[in-house]
């Protein structure tokens, strides 16, 4: 309702029943009892604001809820049957009634005491001989007769965060006697899961049922709870119920990881979109793997650092490669990895990934001089070290390992495997003169294509006196 612009609601019909307020809240004014009144009303309401006004009808459909507890004819019945009575013969039948409606007046009997002499169908009350009897042995028994409606139970929500102490609902039962025999006290006599000591206390005379231990939904998520409501007469009357409590989850764990770090060994050449792990997490909010997923146990996966090079499924918690890797460029990454469930606020937790990038032999080995040139003497001795070469392969291990050869078109100075030092054989020459070896590289790897190898460029200068003209050398 626009405060702004004064009106006036009213109740035209069933004002006895039913009130509406200025701001427009429409609640009951008395108690509304389904067994003795009417299941459906029609109420009828306006506005106006002093110059005009409109009506509508609020429809109010009254259920039945379970609020009369059964009744027998008679507070007690006494019987007679002969010692020689068969088993199976019936004695009596004790039938109870209830006021309430549909499932919630249907009643079920049960018997207590008798020592297994006698029995009662649950259905018809007719109470039965079970057992042989013997006057000398036992002359009377007293039973205790039991009628159970099948309304719903009574039902209660809880956080497992509330105070002990905290109250969950209030039982109501009635009993039309006066004194002590309409008296009703109320107690628990059965709770399931059991513990000690007991999770809930009920309080006798107002039938208030509270918190008397804390709870943890991860340990219980539901209670069960037989109660009964007896008088005071003499014998007590008893009427039973149930209660049912609904421990309701609150967000105060956080997802766990199965490990807090995790070691990847990955190749280099691993395609983009492959998977490298899967990661295992869960939550005690909710039970992991084929749980029924509540929005506090649904976690969303998330990983920071690594590049752009890998990246995480939120919802799978799959782990794969999302861009290209190259050992030599970098051989490791360290992630952080993220679980982060739904709840409000919600709550967190983080674990390391190493990933280290193993190598493949994906280079050639390269030497430090496309050409390399040396001058010696022709009178040098075999074995004279002209010069060194290098080569390198950035691969790892065995991959980067580098021999090397020389490939001639004439027999020349061989480069020595067991070392890159190129030595000379004994010649004689009277001029300079060059000659060219190919020298190349040999990796222990797999193979790869070849590689173009350096020039290796020797000039040879002659050994001779003063004043000696040079002369011409043929050409090989």
């Amino acid at each position: 309702i626009d405060n702004e612009i004064p009106v006036t609601l009213q109740v035209e019909t069933e004002s006895d029943k039913f009130a509406i307020s200025p701001s427009g809240e429409f609640t009951t004014k008395v108690k509304l009892d389904y067994d003795e009144g009417a299941h459906n009303y029609s109420v009828e309401i306006s506005i106006s604001d002093g110059v005009s006004n409109d009506r509508a009808v609020v429809d109010v459909r009254v259920t039945d809820v379970n609020d009369n507890s059964p009744v027998f004819a008679s507070d007690s019945v006494t019987k007679s049957v002969p010692e020689d009575t068969e088993v199976g013969s019936n004695v009596t039948a004790v039938p109870a009634t209830d006021k309430d409606s549909s499932f919630n007046k249907e009643l079920r009997y049960s018997l207590r005491g008798g020592e297994g002499r006698f029995s009662v169908d649950p259905v018809s009350a007719m109470v039965t001989v079970a057992g042989a009897l013997d006057r000398e042995a036992k002359a009377e028994y007293n039973l205790l007769l039991v009628a159970e409606d099948q309304g719903r139970p009574y039902e209660a929500e809880v956080l497992e965060t509330e105070a002990v102490g905290t109250s969950l609902l209030t039982l109501s039962a009635a009993d039309p006697d006066e004194g002590a025999n309409g008296r009703v006290s109320y107690s628990i006599f059965q709770q399931s899961p059991s513990s000690h000591p007991d999770v809930f206390e009920l309080d006798s005379s107002s039938g208030t049922l509270r918190l008397a231990q804390p709870l943890d939904y991860s340990e219980v998520k539901v209670y069960r709870l037989k109660v009964q409501a007896s008088d005071g007469g003499t014998p007590s009357l008893i009427g039973n119920g149930s209660v049912v409590v609904k421990v309701k989850d609150v967000n105060n764990n956080p997802p766990e990881f199965s490990k807090e770090s995790y070691d990847v060994a990955v190749p280099e050449n691993l395609a983009n979109g492959a998977s490298i792990l899967r990661l295992e997490v869960t939550d005690r909010d909710e039970v992991s793997g084929m749980r029924p997923k509540g929005h506090l146990s649904e976690l969303r996966y998330s990983l920071r650092g690594g590049e752009g090079r890998f990246s995480v499924d939120p919802v799978s918690a799959m782990v794969t490669v999302a861009g290209a890797l190259d050992r030599e460029t970098k051989a490791e990454y360290n992630l952080l990895l993220v679980a982060e469930d739904q709840g409000r606020p919600a709550r967190s937790a983080t674990a390391t990934l190493l990933v280290q990038v193993s190598d493949i032999n994906d280079n050639v080995p390269k030497f430090s001089e496309a050409e390399y040139e040396a001058e010696v003497l022709e009178t040098e001795a075999v074995g004279t070290s002209l010069l060194t070469l290098s080569a390198v392969d950035p691969d790892d291990g065995a991959n980067g390992r580098v021999t090397q050869h020389h490939f001639p078109r004439h027999p020349r100075p061989p480069v020595d495997p067991r070392g890159p030092v190129l030595r000379g054989k004994p010649r004689k020459y009277f001029h300079h003169h060059r000659h060219r070896r190919r020298p190349g590289p040999e990796r222990r790897g797999h193979t790869v294509p070849p590689l173009p190898s350096p020039a290796l460029q020797v000039q040879r200068g002659e050994a001779r006196g003063p004043g000696t003209p040079p002369q011409p050398v043929p050409s090989p």
